[in-house]
């Protein structure tokens, strides 16, 4: 699991698309208080899929 704010999420999408996809990655975005959003690959909740290396938590500061 890997969490970056909103803004790192916004500039670098496309590099958090493909890791979701490629990776089983779940991207946790921050954007404030309660307002957290989740990217993922569809074949983890269509197959139950869960990534195969150890999670990481990691946090962007703005």
């Amino acid at each position: 699991m890997t969490a970056v704010n909103y803004s790192d999420a916004l500039n670098n999408f496309e590099g958090f698309r493909d890791t979701a996809v490629r990776d089983f990655e779940t991207i946790i975005v921050t954007r404030g208080p309660n307002e957290n959003v989740v990217i993922m690959s569809d074949g983890i909740s269509r197959e139950g899929r869960i990534p195969r290396r150890k999670d990481v938590l990691f946090h962007a500061a703005d």
